[in-house]
């Protein structure tokens, strides 16, 4: 990021994309066409328009006992936070469903020259082939400058670290419903460009996924995704770590992921969505980047009324097969992370909304520099608009 940037940086990127999005609103006709892809309700409003968008700006005020993830001293900050959203979306004509949507947040830490920004953007459009299939087209855009845990990535030496830079990525996608069951197969690319240490790299990839609905409300599903990730300058490394040099780093990540959202209450107050995940890499040198993860992961919401709440909990192992804890001490490397948290809100009006959350990550490691522990309280408002 460069330096010297102000806390309004996100407010200028959101505003951006806000004109963006009435620009491409403005080039359609606002009245609907007769070519509705469904028949529109009789008491649907007739200033109804093709095109709808909405927009919210955040702001808020917190504290992290962990600034930078250390291993060995903690650093706690107090931080305030300015962000928003927008989405726009179309009415679906023709078959097409298109949508757009775009967050940012900015958090500036007082007592810290150096802020965490994170800017998100989507755009999707879907095509109805019938009343089975669906085709499907999607761009992601992402900008992140955070300190995050990079341990699968990189090696033994560097597990935390400041990763800054953009990152592009496509997908298509063909589905099919039938009953209640479907089953979706999706092709997906990605490039991401990122500053020293981290290197950029480019990744492409398939995914299949399966699902049925097993009550009204409720659904099981079952994805399978592997992927190709080639980094522009590493190279291979023997089991020692020691570099081959005229070679290019590769690695092939493998998912399994099983999923389960049910609504649990009639009144539809109660959600909750469970996933329960296995991951598999391999780097196409000796080994020393491979590894296996378990994951499990839980979340809760309620809603009633003017109040919201949310609680969710995420359990990683990883175990490297090939990696030690140093050249000296010959134990195999193997973490756990932890994540948990509890989010709630109230809406004070049709517009305006207040927020407090608390999170906690640890990572419990064999290895020492693995280890890290933090914990954030936040409280913000919301205002739509």
């Amino acid at each position: 990021m460069v330096k010297g940037r102000t806390l309004p940086a996100t407010c200028w990127t959101l505003l951006l994309l806000w004109v963006v999005s009435l620009a491409w609103e403005s080039c359609q006709a606002d009245d609907l066409p007769a070519a509705v892809s469904s028949p529109l309700p009789q008491d649907l409003p007739l200033d109804l328009r093709l095109w709808d968008r909405t927009f919210r700006v955040r702001s808020g005020f917190g504290y992290k006992d962990n600034v930078l993830l250390s291993s060995s001293s903690p650093q706690g900050k107090a931080f305030w936070s300015v962000g928003g959203e927008v989405m726009t979306f179309r009415l679906p004509t023709h078959g097409w469903l298109v949508t757009f949507f775009a967050t940012g947040d900015d958090v500036s830490f007082i007592g810290r020259k150096q802020d965490e920004l994170l800017v998100l953007a989507a755009a999707q459009a879907v095509k109805s082939l019938s009343d089975d299939w669906k085709f499907g087209l999607g761009c992601n855009y992402a900008y992140q400058d955070q300190v995050v845990d990079v341990s699968t990535m990189e090696t033994n030496s560097l597990t935390v670290a400041r990763l800054q830079g953009h990152s592009l990525s496509g997908r298509t996608f063909l589905k099919r419903e039938w009953g209640n069951y479907w089953a979706e197969g999706e092709l997906n690319v990605a490039r991401q460009w990122l500053l020293a240490p981290l290197d950029s790299f480019l990744q492409a990839g398939a995914k299949v996924s399966v699902g049925r609905k097993v009550a009204p409300n409720s659904s099981l599903s079952l994805s399978f995704q592997w992927a190709e990730v080639a980094y522009d300058t590493r190279e291979e490394v023997t089991l020692s770590l020691a570099p081959l040099p005229g070679t290019h780093l590769r690695s092939s990540p493998k998912i399994l992921e099983a999923g389960f959202h049910a609504t649990l209450d009639a009144e539809k107050h109660w959600v909750n969505s469970l996933t329960l995940g296995y991951e598999l890499n391999n780097d196409n040198g000796e080994g020393y980047f491979d590894y296996r993860a378990l994951r499990a992961g839980d979340q809760l919401k309620w809603t009633s009324g003017r109040w919201e709440a949310s609680v969710y909990g995420r359990l990683a192992r990883y175990d490297f097969y090939h990696q030690t804890v140093s050249d000296t001490d010959l134990r195999g490397r193997a973490r756990t992370v932890v994540e948990a948290g509890v989010r709630l809100g109230r809406n004070f009006s049709r517009r305006i909304k207040g927020t407090l959350s608390y999170s906690y990550d640890r990572s419990l490691a064999v290895a020492s520099y693995d280890r890290y522990e933090a914990n954030i309280l936040s409280a913000g408002v919301e205002v739509g608009f």
